[in-house]
């Protein structure tokens, strides 16, 4: 459900359990207030608090901002950097106008969670008055308490610009101590877990191999310390997107802040005047009851919002996949399988014996599977 109260210019998007919350201040900047358990209906104002600088100048330093930009005095890691045609980096995003609407919104050629009935979407336009317009996308899904987010960028300029950085999302925290928990890993040994407290400065994960690798996976954990299975507050952000990434968490007196999208290694794209682009869809889960309810809300997510139909529904028999990379590779090597690689022999002549069987359900073979198979079947 999303909710907005004209007078307080607060946007409150909720789940059965959880509230994510934005208000616009007196200048038309987007400011993030709220990421939690759910809030009452009465859409209250969450902003916390946050003392300026003796120095005027330095107060966007402090501010929670939805979508930031270089060039403010914002001086954390920001979400979006276009170099317009004079050279200038820099863009002051504000305000302009909002919609909300039934369904899910849509991101044409990128994968996404999927459209669903009970969902509501909100667009949030945001515009630099040099020309770069960006609307931010928001998802609720009320049946596994999940919040999707997107961003369209828009050159509305006359001349063209360049996008150096065009992350996905940013969500910021106040001051509190967070632990940050990461899937890393090496070849064979991937996704394992990494919890340590988060320390003054940025802590990132990222890959620039063209796919997200075996060293880091597209997702992040923040919680409390006392964070278990069973206990404690924990936010859960993945990143929809299988290509080059970052994901970062720079802590600091102004508190947390969570940025993850595409890497700005070597990116830059180019926006004639009138085009667009779209970062990938990044989605978000809350828990209050540790990191097991956390786990369960995403995978009851992507099993009925992301898995493709049918197998999505899990009593459907899902296909069988026979990954045969070992095979060929030991067959090629060896030149002799029968006597030096016995089990990839073996496995074909049960494998041949059994096709037919295998191709009933769906069976997909990859890897040059054919010629493993010839090699190895007159042994």
């Amino acid at each position: 459900m999303i909710r907005y109260d004209a007078a307080a210019k607060i946007f409150t998007l909720s789940t059965p359990h959880t509230s994510y919350q934005m208000k616009t201040d007196a200048d038309g900047r987007l400011l993030h207030t709220w990421y939690g358990r759910r809030l009452p209906d009465s859409c209250p104002d969450m902003a916390e608090p946050r003392a300026p600088h003796t120095d005027p100048g330095c107060w966007p330093d402090l501010l929670p901002l939805e979508y930031p930009a270089p060039g403010t005095a914002d001086n954390r890691c920001c979400a979006v950097c276009p170099e317009y045609a004079d050279g200038t980096e820099a863009a002051d995003l504000r305000y302009a106008s909002h919609k909300i609407l039934p369904g899910k919104y849509s991101l044409p050629a990128l994968p996404a969670f999927r459209q669903d009935a009970n969902a509501e979407s909100l667009c949030i336009t945001l515009r630099d008055a040099a020309g770069l317009q960006v609307e931010l996308w928001y998802a609720v899904y009320p049946d596994c308490d999940l919040i999707t987010r997107a961003a369209v960028l828009t050159n509305t300029s006359s001349a063209p610009l360049i996008l150096r950085r065009a992350a996905s999302a940013c969500l910021d925290f106040s001051p509190r101590p967070l632990e940050l928990i990461t899937t890393d890993g090496v070849w064979a040994g991937e996704r394992t877990p990494h919890r340590a407290p988060l320390r003054p400065g940025e802590q990132t994960i990222s890959s620039v191999r063209g796919i997200p690798g075996h060293a880091h996976n597209p997702a992040a954990i923040l919680c409390t310390p006392d964070a278990n299975e069973t206990q404690g507050e924990a936010w859960g952000a993945l990143l929809v997107y299988s290509g080059n990434f970052a994901l970062t968490a720079e802590s600091c007196e102004a508190g947390t802040r969570l940025l993850l999208g595409i890497h700005p290694y070597h990116f830059a794209w180019t926006l004639a005047p009138g085009q667009s682009f779209a970062a990938p869809e990044a989605a978000f889960v809350y828990s209050r009851q540790g990191l097991g309810e956390m786990s369960r809300r995403f995978h009851t997510a992507i099993r009925r919002h992301l898995l493709r139909r049918p197998w999505a529904d899990p009593q459907t028999p899902r296909p069988v996949l026979i990954n045969s990379w070992d095979l060929d590779i030991w067959g090629r090597e060896t030149g002799n399988p029968e006597a030096k690689c016995m089990f990839p022999a073996l496995f074909a002549r049960w494998l041949l014996k059994n096709n037919e069987a295998f191709k009933a359900r769906g069976a997909k073979f990859i890897h040059n599977a054919p010629y493993v198979l010839a090699h190895l079947a007159g042994l």
